[in-house]
């Protein structure tokens, strides 16, 4: 039930930015989710976000951590936080939707990098997509699509981090493109 406000990229290359309120709906022992204030309702019910919360938990977390290495918490909340957000869905526009689909979601280097993150959210965070059946933001996306997408989308944003964090934080070399 807590409160936050965050940094959000609002276009596809970064280059401006949306403040997105938002409040942590299903907080688990590695993972936290937020959802934006303004997402269309009814969205995805807590029933809903507690199972994308377990499944990371129990299966994503463990996966990508052994896979990939260790995620940092610069912000020393002990989760990552995942924001579920109406920008997600607005970076590809309703005309975009039938001929370069959707993106899910996303990771932004920026909240970890050193010298830039106190600018954006300086913590672990990633981005995904809101349900928007009507399709009032950009593509339509059913509950049902979302649940469905979301824990490929949690595994493929969270390795991301871990390997900006492996290759900027622990090694002190480029991030991987």
């Amino acid at each position: 039930g807590s409160a936050r406000t965050f940094k959000v990229c609002s276009n596809n290359t970064c280059s401006s930015l949306a403040n997105v309120g938002a409040v942590a709906r299903s907080v688990g022992a590695h993972i936290a989710i937020y959802v934006d204030t303004l997402a269309p309702a009814p969205g995805l019910p807590t029933s809903d976000l507690d199972s994308l919360r377990d499944v990371f938990d129990s299966r994503l977390y463990p996966l990508d951590t052994t896979t990939f290495g260790h995620v940092s918490d610069i912000d020393a909340n002990t989760v990552v936080v995942v924001l579920m957000t109406n920008q997600v869905n607005k970076v590809v526009t309703k005309a975009q939707c039938n001929s370069d689909g959707f993106i899910a979601g996303f990771f932004w280097p920026g909240d970890l990098a050193p010298g830039f993150s106190q600018q954006y959210n300086n913590g672990e965070v990633f981005y995904s997509i809101v349900p928007d059946s009507l399709g009032t933001l950009s593509c339509a996306h059913k509950n049902s699509e979302v649940n469905n997408v979301m824990p490929v989308t949690f595994t493929h944003e969270f390795q991301h981090m871990i390997n900006f964090v492996e290759h900027v934080l622990v090694k002190n070399v480029e991030p991987e493109d």
